[in-house]
Formats: structure tokens, C-alpha cells, sequence
């Protein structure tokens, strides 16, 4: 059982790492990126660090002011004044 179970994970790790597309023989069949591509990852990243800019001064604004709201204590003692 253990010589099957070796070959097993020997194969297995065949599949894995070698690249089926480096053994085959035709063509790639990728397409070629589109003339504007750079300008769409410029827009992306742009809006993406906007995004996170605007939730971090909010968090910071937030904890600056004191308007923290601990809605995941631990409500063990919420009522200790009973």
C-alpha cells in the first residue's frame, strides 16, 4: 500500500508542476493586450488608492474624535450595573 501510495503522490506531483502548456505544440492562444490596457490599470489603481485614502482619513478622523463604537466587545459585562 505504501509503494502505491508513494506512486500516487509522485504522479500527482507530476500533474502539478510541469506545465501542460509548455508540452504542447500549437500556437498560443492568448490574446494580445488591448492598445489602451495601460490607461485601464492607471484608472484602476487611481480609483483603488482614492478608495483606501478616503477609508483611512475617515478611520483616523474617527479615532481622533472618539467616535469609536465597541459593538464587538465582550457583552459579559454590559449589564454590571443590575
Amino acid at each position: 500500500m505504501t509503494g502505491l501510495r508513494s506512486l500516487a503522490v509522485g504522479l500527482g506531483g507530476l500533474v502539478a508542476f510541469v506545465p501542460a502548456g509548455a508540452l504542447a505544440e500549437e500556437a498560443s492562444r492568448t490574446l494580445p493586450p488591448a492598445s489602451n490596457a495601460f490607461q485601464v490599470f492607471a484608472w484602476t489603481a487611481a480609483v483603488l488608492i482614492s478608495a483606501f485614502s478616503v477609508a483611512a482619513l475617515g478611520y483616523l478622523y474617527e479615532r481622533r474624535r472618539g467616535l469609536h463604537w465597541d459593538f464587538q466587545t465582550d457583552a459579559s459585562h454590559a449589564n454590571d450595573h443590575h
